[in-house]
């Protein structure tokens, strides 16, 4: 078995392939952003403010989680996003490197 992205057989599934996490968030926040602008006018000052977004939403998905109190019947998902969650919390690293996804939208 290949040893995870962090170091550790358990975390493999992670960040197995960098290009896989950025191929997502390309994928889903131009989804999301085009679907957004068929509604509403979402200003460049608030697009800028996105990462800061994510950050709040991994560390309430993390609490969330942790708040269920049965970590041990999480699936796989959730035993590796708290994990990745953890880490990046700790060592203050973002949930999507916005640098690496560029969007395709004129939002």
């Amino acid at each position: 078995m290949r040893e995870g992205a962090y170091g550790d057989h358990s975390s493999q599934t992670i960040v197995e392939n960098v290009e896989n996490e950025v191929t997502f968030a390309r994928r889903y926040l131009t989804s999301f952003l085009a679907g957004y602008d068929q509604e509403n006018t979402l200003d460049r000052k608030w697009l800028e403010q996105l990462p800061l977004f994510l950050e709040l939403r991994q560390v309430i998905l993390y609490s969330s989680l942790y708040r269920n109190g049965n970590l041990a019947s999480l699936d796989r998902w959730s035993r590796n996003f708290l994990e990745r969650a953890r880490r990046n919390m700790e060592n203050s690293l973002p949930i999507i490197d916005m640098k690496k996804v560029i969007l395709t939208t004129d939002v």
